[in-house]
């Protein structure tokens, strides 16, 4: 079945599910069926071009189906459920959030595609990619990972008590702006070593990487566990799991296997040790000195979730942003001012480190979202606006969709100079990883934020460039001078040896290179 039967046939079967629920449903349930609609087929649209797993469509896939995830999951799963949704919402075709939703995603969609089309890099500029030995590797990504795991476990677990805002206030002031710095920057590279030492693997296949790889995840997980951190816990064996698809060009089953397995049966797990650090009072560092006692309490706590004891949300009621974004358009200019640059302004000093600058503006957008929107007492609260949201926030609709054509433009420029397709190296895997998990993960968050990060991690991956990156690598052949992705070997194509890890490039054919078949 080639692509376009696939994209035809998941909106249909996707419209059936929808026509159901809504017959089912209650006629006061307020979920508007054709918003869901056409967000799917707009967030469903990258697979029409997706040709392999790691081409330049990957972040445009990733981005729609996150994009989904933030602003329909929810509403389809409860229209089929015909349970109350979160959010209430008028009659009508779709709300003026809904609009906007959908407005944004097709500007950012037009965005990514004419990037794609207007930043093609040059045979030139692909041949001079250079590669990481295997010692570069082991050594560099090793080192990285021990290092900065040290320090996030300092700043997490034994600075960082518990999340709470006073707590927050006074573990920062009680370090030095210098090392205050230091701590937040191990923070950022922290999950670059896992991928360091998953693109080893991917690329050599040597089994004794395995080990460390295997305990730098297990790590992750104590230390997420600890830290009252779901992210923390499922990043590594995510990113490893997106590295050994950036490598091969296929979907590793096993490790797509593990996520899944872990968001089923450890999600839950970790709603409940959440609710019992704070039953229990315990704090992150007194977690950590007995895990095994703040591993029992979670489970006991479970026992009441399930009994019904009390109520955690469920993965799609966190991971939906639609709600915060209604309630932004709702009531801005309605009794909350637009904030006309305010929180993303903080972007422009992104490298002026704090010591340096020690007034340097510090916008808690989160929190400023929930003093302004919900006027809760619990000012420690964060409230993630999403970009989306943010950019209305400051400059309404037209500053949204403008927003949303740069963030679909950088995106698809990322995409296209990046293209592991083409040529395949550490310093472009880390690029694309960083991306995805800054500004596609990190898209329901602040901009500010998010955004200075990846800039800052940015920085990173190019000063480590410039250190270990020495052996020159082999070019891939671009799409575009060979036609079809498909096109095989015997009629010009070049084989991808970069595209296959040292020992599988002595046998492979690769009869159809982009697919690293």
């Amino acid at each position: 079945m080639n692509r376009q039967a696939w994209y035809v046939a998941a909106n249909l079967c996707f419209v059936v599910a929808v026509g159901v629920g809504h017959l089912l449903a209650s006629p006061s349930d307020p979920i508007h069926p054709i918003y869901l609609v056409l967000l799917f087929a707009l967030c469903s649209s990258p697979l029409l071009s997706l040709r392999a797993p790691n081409d330049r469509y990957l972040l445009l896939s990733l981005f729609g189906f996150f994009y989904f995830i933030f602003f329909g999951m929810l509403d389809f799963v409860t229209l089929l459920l015909s349970s109350r949704p979160v959010i209430e919402t008028p009659d009508g075709v779709f709300t003026e959030a809904e609009a906007l939703i959908l407005a944004g995603g097709i500007v950012a969609f037009a965005a990514y595609h004419f990037a794609i089309a207007a930043f093609r890099p040059t045979d030139a500029a692909v041949a001079r990619v250079r590669e990481w030995s295997l010692t570069s590797l082991l050594l560099g990504g090793g080192l990285l990972w021990v290092v900065s795991t040290w320090l996030t476990w300092k700043l997490k677990v034994e600075l960082l008590v518990d999340s709470m805002l006073e707590t927050m206030s006074r573990a920062y002031a009680a370090v030095t702006p210098l090392e205050l710095n230091i701590l937040q920057l191990a923070n950022y590279m922290q999950p670059l070593g896992v991928v360091i030492l998953a693109y080893a693997y991917a690329r050599h296949r040597k089994a004794y990487i395995l080990v460390p790889l295997a305990c730098a995840l297990a790590v992750e997980m104590v230390m997420g566990f600890v830290a009252d951190s779901k992210g923390q816990v499922l990043i590594g064996t995510v990113l490893a799991t997106f590295t050994l698809t950036m490598v091969s060009g296929k979907l590793p089953k096993s490790w797509l296997t593990a996520v899944a397995a872990l968001v089923i049966l450890v999600f839950p797990l970790l709603q409940a040790n959440r609710i019992a650090m704070q039953i229990y009072g315990r704090g992150h560092e007194a977690a950590a000195q007995n895990v095994m006692d703040t591993l029992a309490r979670a489970l006991d706590t479970k026992e009441s979730l399930d009994s019904g004891h009390y109520r955690a949300e469920s993965f799609f009621e966190r991971s939906s942003i639609k709600a915060n974004v209604t309630m932004i358009v709702t009531k801005t200019g309605h009794g909350v001012e637009f904030q006309h640059g305010r929180t993303i302004v903080s972007l422009l000093a992104a490298f002026i480190p704090r010591m340096v600058w020690p007034d340097k503006p510090d916008t808690a957008t989160g929190r400023l979202v929930n003093s302004e929107f919900t006027h809760s007492e619990q000012r420690q609260t964060n409230i993630s606006p999403s970009h989306l949201g943010e950019l209305y926030w400051n400059f309404g609709w037209p500053g949204a969709l403008i927003g949303m054509v740069v963030i679909g433009g950088l995106l698809g420029t990322i995409a296209v100079r990046f293209d592991l397709t083409r040529a395949l190296n550490l310093t472009r895997v880390l690029v694309i990883m960083v991306t995805i998990k800054t500004l596609i993960l990190g898209f329901e968050g602040a901009i500010n934020i998010n955004y200075s990060m990846w800039m800052r991690t940015m920085a990173a991956v190019g000063i480590m460039h410039l250190l270990f990156a020495r052996r020159p690598t082999e070019a891939v052949p671009s799409q575009e001078s060979h036609g079809d992705a498909r096109q095989p070997a015997s009629q010009g194509a070049h084989t991808p040896a970069l595209a296959l890890p040292a020992p599988l490039r002595q046998t492979s054919t690769a009869r159809f290179p982009n697919l690293m078949s």
